[in-house]
């Protein structure tokens, strides 16, 4: 199945950091938080993300469409660059530490957007979440220009 036909299966909403996500609502824990979150999200073609950081360590899990580069940074500013997919150089799934910032970027040739889960511990919260700006990332990384570059 096409990543634009499972997306159209949710009521996706418009994220901050660009794509359309539909979150599942957990009870509460003893914090007012539930212990983990489940969300889906569509990623466009030819559409980025912009980095942010979230307060919560998530599991990205593939379900469709193209491969996706995820880019990550640490709080040291070391880059990781992996692919999400199904293709021979892309995992199926990935761990994102809490605390380090990520952004996607689709491949040029990415026509169908790519669709996945993320499952958060604990639930996400958008107070929790913190958008950079890309003089932000420079700094913290000058490797990442390349996220950046045409």
């Amino acid at each position: 199945m096409k990543a634009k036909e499972l997306a159209s299966k949710f009521k996706m909403v418009p994220q901050k950091e660009n794509g359309l996500v539909f979150e599942e609502q957990n009870k509460k824990g003893l914090l007012d938080r539930a212990n983990s979150g489940h969300a889906y999200y569509y990623f466009k073609p030819k559409t980025p993300t912009k980095f942010h950081v979230i307060d919560c360590d998530e599991y990205w899990i593939y379900h469709g469409g193209d491969d996706l580069e995820v880019y990550e940074i640490s709080p040291k500013g070391k880059l990781k660059i992996h692919m999400l997919g199904c293709s021979k150089k892309a995992k199926l799934c990935l761990f994102i530490k809490k605390g380090n910032i990520t952004a996607t970027k689709p491949l040029k040739n990415n026509v169908d957007g790519t669709f996945v889960s993320l499952i958060t511990v604990p639930q996400f919260s958008p107070k929790g979440l913190q958008i950079s700006s890309t003089k932000e990332i420079m700094r913290l990384c000058p490797e990442a220009k390349i996220f950046f570059d045409c």
